[in-house]
């Protein structure tokens, strides 16, 4: 009995030692738009650079509001002074440890972001520091840290999708501005770069790239990269959400309607909800071989497989869903 008595002794010993291992160390990886790196420790930081704080919350992009929360970090332009600033024309790219990628504006790395209330209604543009968090209500190496927040003199609501949760390298990139495309109807959507990227790169569910090589009118051969147009359709097609995604409308879409997709210099493309229903063979790019695409059909442009040739238009500034049963 004595033996086992000890055994258990050593187990119990063994699992608290387990429990109290102290948490993985916060780091981040800087980069400058000349190329140079700096890995750095979220503590070691801490004491040289003044720490930020204050208490904020997000809005989901169904419109679900977090927080506030008590918050504590390291200002971004701070940290980003040690490889040469954010200079004019840049911007910033935000990388999780899964993969996740955010790209920020020049002025939404300096606080120029929508501010909201705490019931999610939108109001005006904050003026804010964007801030690697470290601690959450008191929890040093919360879940999720670092991760970025916008802080304010008061409480602060922003956007979610700008709340990148374990970063693991920001990068100064040149800057490719914003841009919104409004998605209608039964529901109006105004999908920014910021959301579109969250629904392009997030780690789960349906919201991943997809990739299509074309071969352009000259011969040249372009992979392209963006997400299925019917998962854009599912920000405005009335079906809610479950949990912090999209449903997509079957129903509405068996039932029949036009997509209609117009672009910047007036040209419209209109496919049927059929062909566009859960069809990863009809896209909307963000990226040519990697790169935005250009200006002639910058930001967004409609391809793929299942796509007619003359509905492949660029330069996508509305899309609707026209002729609802």
């Amino acid at each position: 009995m004595a033996r086992v008595r000890i055994v258990l002794l050593v187990l119990l010993l063994l699992a608290l030692a387990a429990c109290s291992s102290p948490a993985p160390e916060l780091q981040v990886t800087l980069v400058g738009l000349d190329g140079t790196s700096h890995t750095l420790s979220v503590a070691e930081a801490i004491k040289e650079i003044p720490v930020a704080s204050g208490e904020a919350g997000f809005v989901k992009s169904t419109g679900a509001v977090s927080g506030p929360y008590e918050l504590e970090g390291l200002p971004v332009l701070a940290l980003l002074d040690r490889v040469g600033g954010l200079p004019e024309g840049t911007g910033l790219e935000v990388e999780a440890s899964d993969g996740y990628l955010m790209t920020l504006s020049h002025s939404q790395v300096r606080g120029q972001v929508l501010t909201y209330d705490g019931q999610g209604k939108a109001g005006p543009m904050g003026e804010l520091a964007l801030v690697l968090t470290h601690e959450r209500d008191g929890e040093v190496g919360f879940d999720g840290a670092p991760r970025l927040a916008y802080l304010g003199d008061e409480v602060a609501y922003t956007d979610g999708h700008f709340w990148v949760r374990d970063v693991e390298t920001l990068r100064v990139v040149p800057d490719a501005g914003d841009w919104s495309v409004t998605i209608t109807g039964p529901e109006t959507y105004l999908l920014d770069r910021g959301a579109y990227q969250s629904l392009a790169t997030c780690p789960s569910g349906d919201h991943v790239n997809y990739t299509y090589e074309l071969q352009e009118a000259d011969g040249t051969s372009h992979l392209y990269e963006g997400v299925p147009l019917w998962v854009l359709l599912s920000t405005a097609d009335g079906a809610g959400y479950e949990g912090s995604h999209f449903r997509f409308n079957d129903a509405l879409a068996r039932e029949g309607y036009t997509v209609r997709i117009t672009s910047r210099d007036g040209q419209v493309a209109e496919l049927d909800s059929m062909l566009v229903m859960r069809n990863q063979n009809v896209m909307v790019a963000h990226l040519r071989d990697g790169e935005s695409l250009a200006e002639a059909i910058y930001p967004l442009r409609l391809v793929g497989s299942e796509v007619p040739a003359d509905a492949m238009i660029g330069g996508i500034v509305a899309i609707e869903m026209v002729d609802l049963p």
